[in-house]
């Protein structure tokens, strides 16, 4: 992806991160496939979560994300 407000990060582990304006609103999780949040945000933010993780991928409560996704950390 390539716009200013999204970005992915790969850690060394298999994880890929994406995070909407500075906050994890998805993620590829290696035993577990794409998740995404359950709390809703933008439009915008909604197009990046779908662009990266599809429509179809699991919610889960952003603060279990957040623990997933750890040492990365949200604004």
């Amino acid at each position: 992806m390539k716009e200013s407000n999204v970005q992915v990060v790969e850690l060394s582990d298999g994880r890929r991160v994406c995070l909407s304006y500075g906050v994890i609103v998805a993620a590829f999780i290696p035993g577990r496939g794409y998740l995404r949040t359950q709390a809703r945000y933008s439009v915008t933010t909604s197009k990046h979560m779908n662009a990266f993780a599809g429509r179809d991928a699991a919610e889960v409560p952003e603060p279990e994300l957040r623990e997933l996704c750890a040492p990365l950390a949200s604004k």
